[in-house]
């Protein structure tokens, strides 16, 4: 059986910046899905993963990027969004990541949205009532991140 390779985007919203975004490879990210053209701000990589101690299923965030034209205009919060709602609609328990200590800028961002942070190496893990409240924190802006 053939596997279904079709792009299928998680978040779906339009979004309207006030100033344009100045992207100096946008003819190299860019695609075209239904006729429309597609920008890459950023990925995020996952995977599922499982703690004895809460004996529930969760998801491991290994990697979350924004590249550097995109950053500062809600994309990482939108992307973490997107992971905690499909954690939390999948009956998972957390989000965990580790954060390493010389990297400011993801230091910053797990603190600036209340990820609980255990150690200096920032192992940063968002629970099961967080997700719920992330999860419904990506339909709340209309767009407006």
């Amino acid at each position: 059986m053939a596997q279904d390779l079709s792009f299928n985007p998680v978040i779906k919203k339009n979004i309207n910046l006030e100033t344009p975004i100045i992207d100096p490879e946008f003819e190299t990210l860019r695609s075209k899905f239904n006729g429309y053209h597609i920008y890459v701000a950023g990925h995020v990589l996952v995977y599922q993963s499982y703690n004895d101690f809460f004996e529930k299923s969760g998801v491991y965030l290994d990697q979350l990027f924004v590249r550097n034209c995109y950053r500062g205009l809600g994309f990482g919060k939108m992307l973490f969004s997107a992971v905690a709602s499909d954690a939390a609609s999948n009956g998972m328990g957390m989000v965990d990541s580790l954060v390493a200590d010389w990297n400011e800028k993801s230091m910053k961002f797990t603190r600036k949205w209340e990820l609980i942070t255990f150690l200096n190496i920032d192992f940063a893990n968002c629970m099961a009532a967080t997700l719920q409240l992330w999860g419904a924190d990506m339909y709340s802006h209309h767009g407006n991140w």
